[in-house]
Protein backbone atom coordinates (compact mmCIF):
# COMPACT_ATOMS: atom_id res chain seq x y z
CA UNK A 1 0.00 0.00 0.00
CA UNK A 2 1.45 3.33 -1.00
CA UNK A 3 1.50 6.08 1.58
CA UNK A 4 2.46 9.71 1.28
CA UNK A 5 0.19 10.46 -1.67
CA UNK A 6 -1.16 13.62 -0.06
CA UNK A 7 1.35 16.40 0.38
CA UNK A 8 1.53 20.10 1.09
CA UNK A 9 4.15 22.69 0.22
CA UNK A 10 6.65 24.00 2.75
CA UNK A 11 9.38 26.61 2.53
CA UNK A 12 11.91 23.83 1.93
CA UNK A 13 9.97 21.50 -0.37
CA UNK A 14 7.04 19.37 0.71
CA UNK A 15 5.73 17.30 3.59
CA UNK A 16 3.11 14.57 3.50
CA UNK A 17 -0.26 14.75 5.20
CA UNK A 18 0.21 11.13 6.27
CA UNK A 19 3.51 12.04 7.93
CA UNK A 20 1.93 14.90 9.86
CA UNK A 21 -0.96 12.67 10.97
CA UNK A 22 1.54 10.05 12.11
CA UNK A 23 3.37 12.77 14.06
CA UNK A 24 0.12 13.72 15.80
CA UNK A 25 -0.82 10.11 16.53
CA UNK A 26 2.56 9.06 17.94
CA UNK A 27 3.06 12.22 20.01
CA UNK A 28 -0.47 11.98 21.38
CA UNK A 29 0.02 8.33 22.29
CA UNK A 30 3.27 9.10 24.10
CA UNK A 31 1.62 11.87 26.12
CA UNK A 32 -1.33 9.62 27.04
CA UNK A 33 1.02 6.86 28.25
CA UNK A 34 3.16 9.31 30.24
CA UNK A 35 0.17 10.97 31.90
CA UNK A 36 -1.51 7.65 32.67
CA UNK A 37 1.66 6.42 34.37
CA UNK A 38 1.61 9.62 36.42
CA UNK A 39 -1.92 8.89 37.67
CA UNK A 40 -3.90 11.28 35.46
CA UNK A 41 -7.47 10.15 34.75
CA UNK A 42 -7.84 8.48 31.29
CA UNK A 43 -10.35 11.00 29.91
CA UNK A 44 -8.27 13.95 31.02
CA UNK A 45 -5.07 12.36 29.70
CA UNK A 46 -6.66 11.84 26.28
CA UNK A 47 -7.92 15.46 26.15
CA UNK A 48 -4.50 16.86 27.09
CA UNK A 49 -2.74 14.55 24.62
CA UNK A 50 -5.09 15.54 21.78
CA UNK A 51 -4.51 19.24 22.49
CA UNK A 52 -0.73 18.90 22.62
CA UNK A 53 -0.58 16.61 19.58
CA UNK A 54 -2.55 19.11 17.50
CA UNK A 55 -0.39 22.09 18.42
CA UNK A 56 3.04 20.47 18.15
CA UNK A 57 2.05 18.92 14.81
CA UNK A 58 1.21 22.41 13.56
CA UNK A 59 4.52 23.69 14.93
CA UNK A 60 6.46 20.86 13.28
CA UNK A 61 4.72 21.51 9.96
CA UNK A 62 5.74 25.17 9.81
CA UNK A 63 9.30 24.87 11.17
CA UNK A 64 12.26 24.94 8.81
CA UNK A 65 16.00 24.20 8.92
CA UNK A 66 15.64 21.69 11.78
CA UNK A 67 13.97 24.15 14.17
CA UNK A 68 11.36 21.50 14.98
CA UNK A 69 14.04 19.59 16.92
CA UNK A 70 14.07 22.49 19.39
CA UNK A 71 10.48 23.71 19.15
CA UNK A 72 8.68 20.37 19.61
CA UNK A 73 10.20 19.30 22.96
CA UNK A 74 10.16 22.83 24.42
CA UNK A 75 6.55 23.40 23.30
CA UNK A 76 5.48 20.00 24.64
CA UNK A 77 6.92 20.77 28.08
CA UNK A 78 5.37 24.25 28.17
CA UNK A 79 1.95 23.03 27.03
CA UNK A 80 1.95 20.25 29.63
CA UNK A 81 2.41 22.85 32.38
CA UNK A 82 -0.56 24.81 31.03
CA UNK A 83 -3.00 21.99 30.34
CA UNK A 84 -2.42 19.82 33.42
CA UNK A 85 -4.50 22.24 35.52
CA UNK A 86 -7.05 23.14 32.84
CA UNK A 87 -10.64 21.80 33.17
CA UNK A 88 -11.58 19.07 30.70
CA UNK A 89 -14.47 21.17 29.33
CA UNK A 90 -12.11 24.01 28.46
CA UNK A 91 -9.69 21.56 26.86
CA UNK A 92 -12.54 20.28 24.70
CA UNK A 93 -13.41 23.83 23.65
CA UNK A 94 -9.80 24.51 22.69
CA UNK A 95 -9.58 21.30 20.67
CA UNK A 96 -12.78 22.24 18.81
CA UNK A 97 -11.62 25.80 18.09
CA UNK A 98 -8.21 24.55 16.98
CA UNK A 99 -9.69 22.00 14.57
CA UNK A 100 -12.07 24.63 13.13
CA UNK A 101 -9.20 27.06 12.55
CA UNK A 102 -7.10 24.34 10.90
CA UNK A 103 -9.98 23.44 8.59
CA UNK A 104 -10.53 27.11 7.74
CA UNK A 105 -6.83 27.65 7.07
CA UNK A 106 -6.59 24.57 4.84
CA UNK A 107 -9.50 25.91 2.77
CA UNK A 108 -8.33 29.53 2.81
CA UNK A 109 -4.67 29.09 1.93
CA UNK A 110 -5.34 28.50 -1.77
CA UNK A 111 -7.67 31.50 -1.99
CA UNK A 112 -5.10 33.66 -0.22
CA UNK A 113 -2.27 32.41 -2.45
CA UNK A 114 -0.33 30.83 0.43
CA UNK A 115 1.52 27.53 0.34
CA UNK A 116 0.22 24.72 2.54
CA UNK A 117 2.60 25.20 5.47
CA UNK A 118 1.82 28.92 5.51
CA UNK A 119 -1.87 28.07 5.78
CA UNK A 120 -1.11 25.98 8.87
CA UNK A 121 0.96 28.88 10.24
CA UNK A 122 -2.14 31.07 9.85
CA UNK A 123 -4.12 28.57 11.95
CA UNK A 124 -1.39 28.64 14.59
CA UNK A 125 -1.35 32.47 14.75
CA UNK A 126 -5.14 32.70 14.98
CA UNK A 127 -5.32 30.00 17.63
CA UNK A 128 -2.57 31.59 19.73
CA UNK A 129 -4.29 35.00 19.53
CA UNK A 130 -7.55 33.49 20.78
CA UNK A 131 -6.07 31.12 23.38
CA UNK A 132 -3.77 33.72 24.93
CA UNK A 133 -6.08 36.72 24.71
CA UNK A 134 -9.71 35.74 24.19
CA UNK A 135 -12.37 36.04 21.52
CA UNK A 136 -11.88 39.79 21.03
CA UNK A 137 -8.22 39.17 20.16
CA UNK A 138 -9.27 36.95 17.27
CA UNK A 139 -11.03 39.74 15.35
CA UNK A 140 -8.08 41.83 14.12
CA UNK A 141 -5.82 38.96 12.89
CA UNK A 142 -8.84 37.42 11.18
CA UNK A 143 -9.32 40.68 9.27
CA UNK A 144 -5.65 40.56 8.24
CA UNK A 145 -6.00 37.01 6.92
CA UNK A 146 -9.26 37.80 5.14
CA UNK A 147 -7.71 40.86 3.47
CA UNK A 148 -4.89 38.99 1.71
CA UNK A 149 -6.79 37.96 -1.46
CA UNK A 150 -8.78 41.20 -1.38
CA UNK A 151 -5.56 43.19 -1.60
CA UNK A 152 -4.42 41.44 -4.76
CA UNK A 153 -2.72 38.17 -3.81
CA UNK A 154 -2.73 35.66 -6.66
CA UNK A 155 -3.89 32.13 -5.87
CA UNK A 156 -0.83 29.87 -5.92
CA UNK A 157 0.30 26.63 -4.35
CA UNK A 158 3.87 26.75 -5.57
CA UNK A 159 6.92 26.92 -3.29
CA UNK A 160 7.11 30.68 -3.72
CA UNK A 161 9.04 32.38 -0.92
CA UNK A 162 6.62 35.30 -1.04
CA UNK A 163 3.73 33.01 -0.09
CA UNK A 164 5.49 30.95 2.59
CA UNK A 165 5.69 30.72 6.36
CA UNK A 166 7.91 33.80 6.50
CA UNK A 167 5.07 35.85 5.02
CA UNK A 168 2.73 34.73 7.79
CA UNK A 169 5.37 35.39 10.46
CA UNK A 170 5.98 38.87 9.05
CA UNK A 171 2.41 39.94 9.80
CA UNK A 172 1.69 37.59 12.71
CA UNK A 173 4.74 37.99 14.94
CA UNK A 174 4.06 41.58 15.99
CA UNK A 175 0.46 40.99 17.13
CA UNK A 176 1.50 37.80 18.96
CA UNK A 177 4.16 39.73 20.90
CA UNK A 178 1.51 42.19 22.08
CA UNK A 179 -0.77 39.31 23.13
CA UNK A 180 2.05 37.78 25.17
CA UNK A 181 2.95 41.16 26.66
CA UNK A 182 -0.67 41.77 27.59
CA UNK A 183 -0.68 38.53 29.57
CA UNK A 184 2.19 39.88 31.67
CA UNK A 185 0.61 43.29 32.32
CA UNK A 186 -2.21 44.50 34.54
CA UNK A 187 -4.98 45.14 33.86
CA UNK A 188 -5.49 42.55 31.08
CA UNK A 189 -6.49 44.11 27.79
CA UNK A 190 -4.22 47.13 28.14
CA UNK A 191 -2.32 46.11 25.00
CA UNK A 192 -5.39 45.84 22.76
CA UNK A 193 -4.74 49.17 21.02
CA UNK A 194 -1.12 48.39 19.97
CA UNK A 195 -2.31 44.90 19.06
CA UNK A 196 -4.88 46.20 16.58
CA UNK A 197 -2.35 48.81 15.39
CA UNK A 198 0.05 45.95 14.61
CA UNK A 199 -2.65 44.16 12.61
CA UNK A 200 -3.44 47.37 10.72
CA UNK A 201 0.25 47.93 10.01
CA UNK A 202 0.40 44.36 8.70
CA UNK A 203 -2.43 45.12 6.27
CA UNK A 204 -0.52 48.15 5.03
CA UNK A 205 2.64 46.10 4.53
CA UNK A 206 0.75 43.34 2.71
CA UNK A 207 -0.85 45.87 0.39
CA UNK A 208 2.35 47.73 -0.47
CA UNK A 209 4.30 44.50 -1.05
CA UNK A 210 1.61 43.28 -3.46
CA UNK A 211 1.70 46.65 -5.20
CA UNK A 212 5.48 46.38 -5.69
CA UNK A 213 5.21 42.88 -7.12
CA UNK A 214 2.37 43.92 -9.43
CA UNK A 215 4.28 46.96 -10.65
CA UNK A 216 7.35 44.84 -11.38
CA UNK A 217 5.14 42.43 -13.35
CA UNK A 218 3.70 45.28 -15.42
CA UNK A 219 0.24 45.33 -13.83
CA UNK A 220 -1.21 47.83 -11.43
CA UNK A 221 -4.37 47.88 -9.33
CA UNK A 222 -5.47 51.52 -9.32
CA UNK A 223 -7.97 50.78 -6.56
CA UNK A 224 -5.38 49.34 -4.15
CA UNK A 225 -5.11 52.51 -1.97
CA UNK A 226 -8.89 52.58 -1.62
CA UNK A 227 -8.91 48.87 -0.75
CA UNK A 228 -6.27 49.42 1.91
CA UNK A 229 -8.20 52.25 3.54
CA UNK A 230 -11.45 50.29 3.35
CA UNK A 231 -9.98 47.16 4.94
CA UNK A 232 -8.13 49.01 7.70
CA UNK A 233 -11.11 51.26 8.43
CA UNK A 234 -13.56 48.37 8.51
CA UNK A 235 -11.29 46.27 10.70
CA UNK A 236 -10.66 49.14 13.11
CA UNK A 237 -14.38 49.93 13.46
CA UNK A 238 -15.15 46.25 14.00
CA UNK A 239 -12.41 45.83 16.56
CA UNK A 240 -13.20 49.11 18.30
CA UNK A 241 -16.87 48.13 18.64
CA UNK A 242 -15.78 44.88 20.28
CA UNK A 243 -13.75 46.85 22.83
CA UNK A 244 -16.24 49.66 23.54
CA UNK A 245 -18.07 52.43 21.72
CA UNK A 246 -15.66 55.03 23.10
CA UNK A 247 -12.69 53.15 21.66
CA UNK A 248 -13.86 53.18 18.03
CA UNK A 249 -12.47 56.57 16.98
CA UNK A 250 -9.23 56.11 18.89
CA UNK A 251 -8.76 52.69 17.30
CA UNK A 252 -9.57 54.03 13.82
CA UNK A 253 -7.06 56.88 14.19
CA UNK A 254 -4.24 54.65 15.40
CA UNK A 255 -5.03 51.95 12.84
CA UNK A 256 -5.02 54.27 9.83
CA UNK A 257 -1.81 55.92 11.06
CA UNK A 258 -0.03 52.62 11.71
CA UNK A 259 -1.06 51.21 8.34
CA UNK A 260 0.09 54.33 6.47
CA UNK A 261 3.45 54.59 8.28
CA UNK A 262 4.26 50.89 7.88
CA UNK A 263 3.32 50.94 4.19
CA UNK A 264 5.45 54.04 3.63
CA UNK A 265 8.48 52.50 5.34
CA UNK A 266 8.26 49.37 3.20
CA UNK A 267 7.58 51.42 0.05
CA UNK A 268 10.81 53.42 0.41
CA UNK A 269 12.93 50.36 1.26
CA UNK A 270 15.30 49.07 -1.45
CA UNK A 271 13.81 46.95 -4.22
CA UNK A 272 13.95 43.21 -3.63
CA UNK A 273 16.69 41.25 -5.27
CA UNK A 274 18.09 37.73 -4.99
CA UNK A 275 20.53 37.06 -2.19
CA UNK A 276 20.84 35.61 1.29
CA UNK A 277 20.26 38.98 2.96
CA UNK A 278 16.79 39.20 1.48
CA UNK A 279 15.86 35.81 2.92
CA UNK A 280 15.45 37.66 6.22
CA UNK A 281 13.14 40.33 4.80
CA UNK A 282 10.19 38.88 6.74
CA UNK A 283 12.12 39.68 9.94
CA UNK A 284 12.56 43.27 8.77
CA UNK A 285 8.85 43.60 7.97
CA UNK A 286 7.89 42.07 11.32
CA UNK A 287 10.20 44.57 13.05
CA UNK A 288 8.62 47.47 11.14
CA UNK A 289 5.13 46.32 12.12
CA UNK A 290 6.10 45.92 15.78
CA UNK A 291 7.88 49.29 15.93
CA UNK A 292 5.01 51.16 14.28
CA UNK A 293 2.43 49.50 16.52
CA UNK A 294 4.28 50.78 19.60
CA UNK A 295 3.53 54.38 18.59
CA UNK A 296 0.16 54.45 20.44
CA UNK A 297 1.95 53.57 23.68
CA UNK A 298 4.46 56.38 23.09
CA UNK A 299 1.64 58.85 22.44
CA UNK A 300 -0.26 57.77 25.54
CA UNK A 301 2.84 58.19 27.69
CA UNK A 302 3.07 61.85 26.67
CA UNK A 303 -0.62 62.58 27.20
Amino acid sequence: VRVGRLSYRTDEGAKTVEGSLAMALVSGLIVVIALSMDGVAPGRAIAIAAMIAMLITLAEAVCWRGLDNLVVPVATFALLQIYLEMPVQLLGLRIGVGLCLIGLAVYWHRIAGLIGAAGLAVALVLYASWALGGWEWLVAPSVVVASIPFLGARSSDTPDEHHGVGTVLSFGLGPLIWVLYDGATRPPGSMLVPFVAACSAAIGVIGIVRWRFDRAAGRCDRFLPAKLVLVVLGGAVLFGSVMSENAIWLTVTYSLGASAIAAALVAVSPAERPGKWWNARWVIRAAVILAVSAIPLSIDSFM
